[in-house]
């Protein structure tokens, strides 16, 4: 999807009309990506890791060492995505009642 947007840019430059917005499209297509191929790195252990010290502990050592790194990401990933919700959450829809509640309003 990129690719095709990228080419329509640089056809549409060639023509004299740039494409509007080919910029910020790239840009959130490229955000989308990077987002959903997270978790599936996270889960298959497929990102970069500095062995350095892990390789020198134990067994139960290493154990605990990996389990707080993935206490450290995931309170990373909460934060990012709350402060994301906080900040871009007011364009979301709201529901049909004036105050915010859970479980959401019914109508009645």
């Amino acid at each position: 999807m990129m690719m095709l947007v990228v080419s329509a840019d640089i056809g549409m430059r060639l023509l004299g009309r740039p494409m509007a917005g080919a910029y910020e499209i790239i840009g959130w297509l490229s955000a989308g990506a990077m987002a959903l191929s997270l978790g599936y790195v996270q889960l298959h252990r497929g990102h970069v890791a500095m062995t350095l010290l892990s390789s020198r502990l134990s067994g139960r050592a290493a154990l605990l060492l990996s389990g707080l790194m993935d206490l450290i990401a995931m309170l990373l990933f909460l934060f990012v995505s709350r402060f994301i919700f906080n900040t871009h959450g007011r364009y979301l829809p709201r529901a049909h009642c004036q105050r915010r509640c859970w479980p959401p309003c019914t109508r009645g």
